[in-house]
């Protein structure tokens, strides 16, 4: 590995590090979420590594939607961020094929770059099984969120692997790291109810109108995300500027 693509695999790793030091619970992963987990990576990328991933970038067809619009200074971070949701835009695509949300076959966990046309949702996800009545519990399926950041972040360091294929592991790699420090795409409650789970939460209906604790702590939360002098109220800035501005797909 050359001192350039170690330095842009651990930068990108910085992602998770960071993350979990500035992770906002009540806060929903979109494209603005996902923006704002980018924007703080690059942040903690030096100028080697933001070469490199540009370079990388630059192979994914829709960078020059995401460039659109864009100065020559900006170019870069902006490419960044918005290449972190490219892996949700996909299941919006017609010549990507939604083979559906969990593993099955071998090419479930292929990694052949972009001549994957499979939308793959089973990756941004693990299954981490609990139940609250003994009822029994399976192992996560996989291949899953956590083995694909292993998966993306192995080949973005290796010599072997060709840059089609990185450049596909570094938006996934950008887009799973987010999805990794969603709660609900992290576990499944199994119960007598339930014995094939709540599908990370997808089963579980909410009441229309939040505790009034909740609605406390929620109302604490987004005062406290609005600070400006924070990392994450700094990145959070940056993100929903990237996402007020134009960015049309093909």
């Amino acid at each position: 590995m050359t001192e350039t693509s170690a330095s842009m695999s651990f930068g990108v790793l910085a992602l998770g590090a960071v993350l979990v030091l500035s992770a906002t619970p009540a806060w929903g992963w979109d494209d603005e979420g996902h923006m704002m987990v980018a924007a703080v990576a690059w942040d903690h990328l030096g100028d080697a590594s933001r070469s490199r991933v540009t370079a990388l970038l630059k192979l994914n067809p829709d960078y020059p939607i995401w460039t659109v619009d864009t100065t020559l200074k900006e170019r870069d971070q902006i490419a960044f961020i918005r290449a972190a949701t490219w892996p949700d835009a996909i299941k919006s695509e017609a010549d990507y094929e939604n083979d559906g949300n969990r593993p099955e076959g071998p090419d479930a966990g292929r990694n052949i770059g972009y001549a994957d046309h499979l939308q793959h949702r089973y990756w941004h996800f693990i299954d981490l099984p609990f139940s609250t009545d003994g009822a029994a519990v399976p192992p996560p399926a996989t291949p899953n969120v956590q083995t694909q950041i292993h998966t993306f972040t192995a080949a973005i360091g290796s010599h072997d692997v060709s840059d089609d294929i990185k450049s596909y592991d570094l938006v996934w790699l950008e887009h799973l790291v987010g999805d990794a420090h969603q709660p609900l795409h992290a576990t499944s409650r199994f119960s007598s109810s339930l014995p094939l789970g709540d599908r990370g939460g997808n089963l579980v209906a909410l009441r229309q109108t939040l505790p009034r604790r909740t609605s406390f702590l929620l109302g604490r939360y987004s005062r406290d995300e609005q600070n400006p002098g924070s990392s994450a109220g700094r990145s959070r800035e940056t993100a929903g500027a990237v996402a007020g501005r134009s960015c049309h797909r093909r």
